[in-house]
């Protein structure tokens, strides 16, 4: 059921119980409702929680990860949840190595 049905059997004043859509959970309340052009319209306000993707999810779980990176020449980047060179010279270089790639490592010519 989308949203929008929902929203005709509310009365003005009250609440939904939680309803799911492909974007997350709401809870609506009809604020008023008024006929425009011989249709009826409602003014809600609602309540909304997003659904989280696997990969936002993933994401997120990869930057709670206690990780110990035991290379002295590498560190872990919590924020963007990778390992990554200490050196900023050898970040460039990669950096500019993988531009040069079209950012695919396996076509470096070393």
């Amino acid at each position: 059921m989308e949203i929008k049905d929902s929203v005709i059997d509310i009365e003005k004043g009250k609440f939904s119980d939680v309803l799911e859509s492909k974007m997350g959970y709401h809870i609506i309340k009809v604020d008023n409702t008024r006929e425009i052009d011989g249709k009826k319209a409602y003014e809600i306000s609602q309540i909304f929680f997003p659904k989280v993707s696997f990969a936002n999810w993933l994401d997120g779980k990869i930057k709670d990860m206690k990780i110990s990176v035991l290379l002295a020449d590498y560190q872990w980047d919590k924020e963007k949840g990778f390992v990554r060179f200490k050196d900023k010279n050898m970040e460039k270089f990669e950096e500019e190595s993988l531009k040069r790639a079209e950012k695919d490592a396996s076509l470096i010519a070393l």
